[in-house]
């Protein structure tokens, strides 16, 4: 049986019959939870314990789903239809319910897939922000999850016998859009063309057996990093988003910023008009607001103070350099006009100190004597005035 009849059986209308039960409640396992495992860690969905580890040996599984046995009519297509989620223990083909289940008995489908919340997978469990470090579980709500990463794949019939294998148990859960085979490392990458699909998959393949007897390890792949394949992948979900506008009536108007009904039409732009009338063409003054229209008080502080300042180094008087709404405020000027201040002040007592060192530096070698004549006069006219007078 190929691929191409796992679709059509699994795709076929089911809805007449009622769903069977897949295992009775005697084969259920009850298993008791060790204890001291009741803290519930809601960042990775799980309960923290000793056997909380998925790196523990793998088992192969017991039961497995069979669509064309067990997919039929349950409770959750009379009571929800489409919105109804599907059952998880029947995709592991261990649902002991039947037709009174709650949840659907089927693969998702097309529409399934549209109507499914991006935080939410094809079973009704929360997504999280982030993929869990084995890469199982709901899988990343921040990234396309369509592509499954499957170990533990034999190749003792051969690449091709193998690939055609893996296509046909693959294909019974929805439409493969592509499936990589890597013979010399036993992996392969399944991609479907839906994401309920991969969801329904990851559970219904986990530790299955092929032909061959392997043991299926199935997470979610990671990216892939080759730079073509992400620009295919954002083409590919660009153009699904575009499908998805035209089927709701929407499309995007040339010029416009946002996607608009094809009825609707974009209003006249109408401008700022002032008191006279007029509109308005650029933004309005508003040097009034920060006190520097003139006349104004901090605009007669600013002037009077920078002009007794400039007075005193010679400079001109103030004219304000910055005005409107993005000038200083009184306080800054302030500021600078004392940082001048200061400035104008050491630069006055630098030229005194040049002065004074001009002067001593202009008597030469000539300034011992110049030095010692003012005490030679001195000492004469002191002379003169203790004669007496004849």
């Amino acid at each position: 049986m190929d691929h191409v009849t796992m679709l059509k059986i699994s795709y076929a209308d089911y809805s007449k019959r009622p769903a069977r039960k897949q295992i009775d409640q005697s084969q259920v396992k009850v298993l008791q939870a060790p204890e001291g495992c009741n803290e519930y860690n809601m960042w990775y969905d799980r309960y923290i314990g000793e056997q909380w580890s998925s790196r523990k040996e793998m088992i192969a599984a017991e039961t497995r789903c069979s669509v064309r046995k067990d997919a039929g009519r349950t409770k959750a297509d009379d009571r929800h239809g489409d919105a109804a989620y599907c059952c998880i223990f029947f995709a592991r083909g261990c649902c002991v319910n039947g037709s009174e289940c709650t949840f659907l008995h089927r693969v998702p489908r097309p529409a399934d897939d549209k109507n499914l919340s991006p935080i939410k997978d094809v079973f009704g469990r929360d997504r999280h922000a982030t993929d869990k470090d084995d890469m199982r579980g709901t899988g990343n709500f921040n990234r396309i999850t369509k592509t499954l990463y499957v170990g533990g794949v034999k190749m003792i019939r051969g690449p091709d016998a193998t690939h055609k294998s893996l296509l046909r148990h693959f294909s019974e859960w929805g439409h493969v859009d592509q499936l990589r085979l890597i013979p010399n490392k036993a992996i392969a990458f399944v991609t479907y063309t839906h994401r309920a699909c991969a969801e329904f998959a990851l559970e219904a393949m986990h530790c299955q057996t092929l032909d061959n007897d392997d043991l299926l390890n199935i997470r979610w792949a990671y990216d892939d990093p080759n730079p073509r394949a992400q620009q295919l992948a954002k083409e590919a979900l660009e153009e699904q988003f575009r499908g998805h506008m035209a089927e709701a009536g929407l499309t995007k108007i040339d010029g416009a910023e946002y996607d608009y009904p094809i009825d609707y039409e974009a209003p006249s732009t109408k401008r700022q008009k002032g008191e006279d009338g007029e509109a308005v063409s650029a933004y309005p003054d508003t040097s009034h607001q920060y006190g520097y229209s003139e006349g104004g008080e901090e605009y007669a502080y600013a002037a009077a103070s920078h002009d007794a300042l400039a007075q005193e180094a010679g400079a001109s008087s103030w004219v304000p350099t910055e005005v409107g709404p993005q000038g200083p405020t009184s306080r800054d000027q302030a500021e600078r006009e004392e940082a001048r201040r200061l400035q104008m002040e050491s630069q006055a007592k630098l030229a005194r100190l040049l002065d004074q060192f001009e002067s001593k530096k202009g008597g030469g070698s000539g300034g011992e004597a110049a030095a010692a004549t003012p005490a030679h006069e001195a000492g004469s006219s002191s002379s003169k005035a203790a004669q007496p007078k004849g």
